[in-house]
């Protein structure tokens, strides 16, 4: 008999999408958005090399 797979992502805010969106077309990068709860979360932006590493910067500051 197969396992029945669950799954345990919750659908997410359309506002958190929209703005990690916003972020991607922003930064020209892959960038994860993980609200969790009141408690905070973690933006998670990847780079590819450290020329891209220093225009990401650039932008952020």
């Amino acid at each position: 008999m197969g396992k029945k797979v669950t799954s345990t992502q919750t659908s997410r805010d359309p506002n958190e999408k929209a703005l990690e969106q916003k972020l991607i077309k922003s930064l020209g990068t892959k960038v994860r958005l993980k609200h969790k709860g009141n408690k905070g979360g973690v933006l998670e932006i990847e780079y590819y090399s450290l020329e891209e590493l220093d225009r990401i910067v650039e932008r952020l500051l």
